[in-house]
């Protein structure tokens, strides 16, 4: 029997799949306009995964990971529902892995993460290809400069990580 299919088309998966393509780049231009999808130009390397934390470990710094956070869907009209999608993206970059001091790589790290808030306050209904993906991006929680040391998501490496937190208001869909 073959796996029965979603009732949202643009569950929390697929929307992770097009923040990846929204956060480092300006979509109307296609072109990187952010540190990290510059460095991805240049090294033609991903540096962003979606709920990958051991490619994380594998790959070059800075680097993106992206996680689903809790999902909620209530009945709307009908047979409609409507519902939210937490998304956080967190930036990493390795401090025991170059000469820059703990102060740039903040600095580095929130400049960036500023950059790609703001191409998702630019496109909040998360269009793509023409198709729109979330009714909004209600709220955007960005952490503070200090960041935190993380020790625990890449065993054996010290990265200093800044969040970027997401609110989705879904698009409605039917059952």
């Amino acid at each position: 029997m073959p796996l029965r299919t979603l009732n949202n088309p643009r569950d929390v998966l697929t929307v992770m799949g097009i923040l990846k393509n929204i956060l480092p780049k300006d979509l109307n231009t296609g072109q990187p306009n952010t540190r990290l999808g510059e460095m991805q130009q240049a090294d033609s390397t991903d540096r962003i995964y979606i709920q990958e934390a051991f490619r994380l470990s594998q790959g070059p710094m800075p680097a993106v990971l992206i996680l689903a956070g809790q999902q909620k869907y209530y009945l709307a009209a009908g047979e409609g529902r409507d519902g939210t999608q937490q998304i956080s993206i967190r930036y990493f970059d390795s401090w025991t892995e170059q000469p820059a001091t703990m102060d740039v790589i903040k600095a580095n790290n929130i400049a960036d993460l500023m950059r790609m808030s703001a191409n998702i306050e630019n496109n909040d209904n998360l269009t793509f290809k023409g198709a729109n993906y979330a009714m909004s991006v209600a709220e955007i929680m960005l952490s503070g400069y200090e960041g935190m040391i993380d020790e625990t998501t890449i065993p054996g490496k010290i990265c200093i990580r800044h969040d970027l937190d997401l609110l989705i208001n879904v698009l409605p869909y039917g059952v």
